[in-house]
């Protein structure tokens, strides 16, 4: 099943306009709620901080943009995996002390 929503990912980029929620600070004014334009750009946003990422846009220079799609779904679901592994490792090494 997750390699299916992995293949999938890319149908993302046939969407016009910007994801919800991932908007920048050029753009945060017209974002539309409840039928009226926001108007104003959060201070918070305009003068906040900015996150170096290393896929940016989730692409990489010079490669395919499916292709960059398909890449960062497949690194996004690996880094959940090992997280929630590791997690879990150290829940069962609770329960298991806690035991003893």
């Amino acid at each position: 099943m997750v390699a299916v929503l992995v293949a999938a990912t890319p149908l993302g980029l046939l969407a016009t306009g910007t994801a919800w929620g991932e908007w920048g600070s050029d753009e945060i004014a017209d974002v539309v709620t409840n039928g009226s334009a926001l108007g104003y750009t959060p201070s918070g946003l305009e003068n906040g901080w900015e996150l170096g990422v290393p896929m940016p846009d989730y692409a990489l220079a010079g490669m395919n943009e499916v292709v960059a799609y398909i890449l960062s779904a497949i690194i996004g679901v690996a880094l959940l995996v090992i997280i929630f592994k590791l997690a879990s490792l150290l829940v069962k090494e609770k329960k298991v002390s806690n035991v003893a």
